[in-house]
């Protein structure tokens, strides 16, 4: 009872104030408005419109507490804060997030044991065609992060991920060792070219915005995390050679599915969506699984079925989970009773961040920002400068040419197999998309008409950028002479009296 009116909250333990509806209050019912005394912010430090403020005697079951009520345009439902929580005891102790923790984990003990294992083993496809690849050297360890990596090897193998191979294998990759900034070491398989040969599953993930909307309404959440996602999904025994690799303590193989295999992510995510299939209030995200309802029974209850089902499929967790909790981040934004609301982690970062130097960082920045643009009805009119920034001319035309070898030169051929000056050219067209294709001369009467009869006059830029780029190829050729600057003395000298070699001189600087 809110002033004598019954009205119905719901419990808010991350407001700090209590707060109703605009289109709720009369002044009749809860009394007279008063200019508010703070200034209300959200989550993602946005400034709340506030219409005003009332003094209430708010009641519950024989508790009494006094406090300032909010009001509020735009809320969707009355909010009660977390000190009229506390003062009307609405919340037990024993609701603690450890004990909860420790409560479940009594009821479903093998969901919280160990790495599980699931039933359905996940066999690799290649694609027709494929080539095998296959090292014979491993890279090397640094000395003193030898026994941290054996160590981890032996901690997998301990976990059944891995085990020695001695047979033959087609393919094999290489071991690197990352180290973690706890001084751990991280075992990661280079599957490069496997993943170029693997025939991907392509499950489409829901877009981010069609599953917030799933969330309307709920009040309680439960976040669970997969204990290592995909080392619960065992290996096919056909695909486990496949997965080989070699370190300078022998070759191993996985026997569950690898992290760094393209087609584990969307395999996963299709597994765990299937076995939660028919579990409404229920959404799962790589390794998260969220459970969420409207009321503390609802949730409990589907909370129950989610892990039953996790247990009876051999799922585990790890001690990451939140359980009944009433905000949660989730697909990079939080997520509560008031609705979706921008992540302050993320806010934090893109206010932070340095300022962009080149388009590679203006387009970082902005995909930052447009990722919680939908929070700011501005973000078009805001973000226009920069947008601006990012507009390129990228020319889409075709080059006819009768010069035959200039269609690899400027097509196939590699960059690192092009002479200098080609290069320079060609990395000057790296920007442009275009198609390279022989027409015979006759066929160019245009371009070979400009060409025999060329404008005489003052060097356009063009024309100078040119020649600034040959004298650097020249430059370039003469530091490298296999000659000394003795014996390039004797050759100029020998030039300058030739007389071919004058009349070539002079008709290059002349024309």
């Amino acid at each position: 009872m809110v002033n004598g009116q019954r009205i119905t909250f719901k419990l808010d333990t991350g407001a700090a104030v209590t707060a109703i509806p605009a289109t709720l209050y009369t002044e009749r019912r809860h009394g007279t408005l008063t200019r508010a005394t703070k200034n209300l912010c959200g989550p993602s430090n946005t400034p709340i419109e506030v219409r005003g403020q009332f003094n209430a005697i708010i009641e519950h079951k024989g508790k009494t507490t006094k406090r300032p009520v909010f009001v509020i345009p735009g809320l969707a439902t009355p909010l009660l804060g977390l000190p009229a929580i506390q003062e009307l005891q609405l919340l037990s102790t024993v609701d603690s997030i450890q004990e909860l923790s420790a409560h479940f984990q009594q009821l479903y003990p093998k969901v919280f044991a160990g790495l599980g294992r699931l039933k359905d083993e996940y066999r690799i496809k290649l694609m027709e065609g494929a080539r095998p690849y296959a090292l014979s050297l491993p890279r090397c360890v640094p000395l003193p992060m030898t026994d941290k990596v054996k160590e981890g090897l032996q901690r997998m193998e301990h976990m059944g991920v891995i085990a020695p191979i001695e047979e033959a294998t087609e393919w094999c990759s290489w071991m690197v060792a990352v180290p973690k900034p706890n001084g751990k070491i991280k075992i990661c398989v280079d599957l490069t070219h496997l993943n170029e040969n693997v025939c991907r599953e392509r499950y489409i993930l829901p877009a981010v915005d069609e599953t917030l909307v799933k969330f309307s309404g709920a009040t309680v959440f439960t976040k669970l995390d997969a204990t290592a996602g995909f080392w619960q999904i065992p290996l096919h025994a056909d695909s486990s050679p496949l997965t080989t690799f070699i370190t300078p303590f022998g070759r191993y193989c996985f026997r569950r599915l690898p992290f760094g295999i393209s087609s584990a992510p969307e395999h996963f995510q299709s597994y765990l969506t299937q076995m939660l299939s028919g579990l409404e209030g229920t959404i799962c995200h790589a390794d998260d699984i969220l459970v969420f309802r409207a009321s503390r029974e609802e949730h409990d209850d589907r909370l129950h079925k989610v892990l039953e089902r996790l247990q009876g499929e051999g799922l585990t967790l790890n001690d990451k989970c939140q359980f009944s909790v009433d905000q949660v981040t989730f697909l990079g934004h939080v997520i509560s009773a008031r609705g979706i609301e921008a992540d302050p982690d993320k806010i934090k970062a893109i206010s932070e961040m340095p300022l962009p130097k080149d388009v590679a960082e203006v387009r970082r920045f902005m995909g930052m920002v447009n990722y919680v643009g939908k929070f700011s009805p501005h973000i078009a009119e805001l973000t226009r400068l920069i947008r601006d920034l990012l507009k390129a001319d990228r020319l889409d035309f075709l080059i006819r040419t009768d010069h035959k070898p200039l269609i690899p030169l400027l097509g196939s051929r590699a960059l690192d197999d092009l002479p200098p000056r080609i290069l320079r050219f060609r990395l000057q067209l790296l920007r442009f998309t275009y198609r390279i294709v022989h027409v015979p001369g006759k066929d160019l009467v245009t371009a070979d008409a400009l060409s025999r009869a060329p404008l005489h006059g003052r060097p356009t830029t063009g024309d100078m950028q040119l020649e600034k780029d040959v004298k650097v190829y020249v430059n370039h050729v003469i530091q490298h002479l296999p000659a000394s600057e003795g014996r390039l003395a004797q050759i100029q000298s020998a030039q300058d009296a030739d007389d071919v070699c004058k009349q070539l001189k002079n008709l290059v600087l002349t024309g």
